[in-house]
């Protein structure tokens, strides 16, 4: 562009001088008006130029401006694309590093998993096998219990055959006191005999004037009767080993041993009930002795029996029924509080009705003989506890031999 203007202000200047040197050979006024005209036109030219010069250096100055902030812009924007780009490697690596450990991580989980799996597959093989000895040990002690069952039986009918002559035996031991106590009585006279021979005797050597027949006689008497006397005591010697050790100790009553077997039976079996405080096993002068609290046997503020506790009732009457021999009897216990709502005139009545519910259900539905059976109310009168309403308010079941 700058080379262009040069270009054109020679050229004018070039035909200024030619115009010049054809005005000089014409007129020397005409010259310089035309110089002077020249000079007008190029002054005019060169502020054109200047004018142009000055916007077009404003131009550029605005464009460098322009050009060094973008450039700045763009070395701004190269820094932070470079910042980011370390920043996304550096993320990369790290991502790459999670990626290589969560592998690693997995291999090792895999590995263990596999391992895992053979140790189970193991023990499934081991506890298969287990499984199967199991079994066989439960036939092997099914058949042992069979055999216990037969030898139960066995050893059952041996009781029996044993009852029969241990009651034979008592009756023998009975004749063997019998003649004990004769042989004692016999000994007993002879050693009064004994003691009135040595009186005499001692009465013959103190008197002057018993004759030597006389004290030969009693001597003999009293060494015969010191015979007689150790014979007799041999004999009750003799007989007390006979009697004693030799013959069983008089067995237990039939009665008192049922007794004992129920109370073992219940004792046991109403363990978690006795764990609960809902009931008691135990035996007085009274007999077998079940206390079944009110709270368990009916329904809260009714005189309905809880169906849970039939299954007690159930096996408290199978006890019973086991044996003719047994008597039971219903008591009903109350607490000392005063009735309210309840159609009874006093706590008597409440009682006695709270045992009726019970023997009603041992006789209708448990099978119990309603000869063997009877009730009756404490109403508050035996308490266990004086401060203790909830074990006062119990119905008690007495399995005894007597009616």
């Amino acid at each position: 562009m700058r080379r262009t203007s040069r270009l054109f202000f020679h050229i004018i200047s070039l035909g200024l001088l030619a115009a010049l040197s054809a005005c000089a050979t014409m007129n020397p006024f005409a010259e310089l008006d035309t110089l002077r005209e020249l000079k007008r036109k190029q002054d005019i030219y060169i502020q054109q130029q200047k004018t142009q010069l000055q916007q077009r250096n404003g131009e550029y100055l605005q464009l460098r401006q322009q050009s060094e902030s973008r450039i700045a812009a763009l070395e701004n924007e190269l820094k932070t694309a470079q910042a980011e780009r370390q920043k996304a490697l550096a993320e990369r690596t790290r991502r790459e590093e999670t990626l290589q450990a969560a592998n690693t991580q997995t291999q090792q989980r895999a590995e263990a998993l596999a391992s895992d799996l053979e140790y189970y597959q193991n023990q499934n093989e081991t506890l298969t096998q287990t499984v199967a000895d199991f079994q066989s040990e439960l036939q092997q002690r099914q058949n042992a219990i069979a055999e216990q069952e037969k030898k139960v039986a066995d050893l059952q009918a041996s009781l029996e055959s044993a009852k029969a002559s241990l009651e034979k035996q008592q009756s023998d031991t009975k004749s063997v006191t019998a003649q004990l106590q004769e042989q004692k009585s016999k000994a007993a006279s002879l050693e009064k005999d004994l003691q009135q021979a040595q009186k005499d005797l001692s009465e013959q050597k103190s008197g002057q004037d018993q004759t030597q027949g006389k004290l030969t006689a009693a001597l003999e008497k009293a060494e015969v009767l010191k015979k007689e006397k150790e014979a007799l005591q041999n004999q009750i010697a003799s007989l007390q080993k006979t009697g004693g050790s030799s013959l069983p100790p008089a067995p237990t009553p039939v009665e008192n041993r049922e007794l004992h077997d129920a109370h073992t039976l219940l004792k046991s079996s109403f363990r978690p009930l006795a764990d609960a405080g809902y009931a008691e096993v135990l035996r007085d002068e009274r007999g077998l002795v079940i206390r079944l609290g009110v709270d368990y046997l009916f329904h809260p503020g009714s005189l309905t029996l809880d169906p849970a506790v039939l299954p007690t009732l159930d096996q408290i009457a199978s006890v019973v029924n086991r044996s003719s021999s047994q008597y039971v009897e219903i008591q009903g216990h109350t607490d000392a509080q005063p009735l309210v709502n309840l159609p009874f005139e006093d706590n008597w009545g409440l009682a006695a009705e709270r045992a009726n519910k019970v023997l009603r259900y041992l006789v209708e539905d448990a099978g119990v003989l309603p000869g063997r059976i009877k009730s009756s109310s404490c109403s508050q009168y035996r308490p266990l506890k004086a401060d203790a309403s909830s074990l006062n308010r119990r119905v008690e079941v007495i399995i005894s031999p007597e009616p």
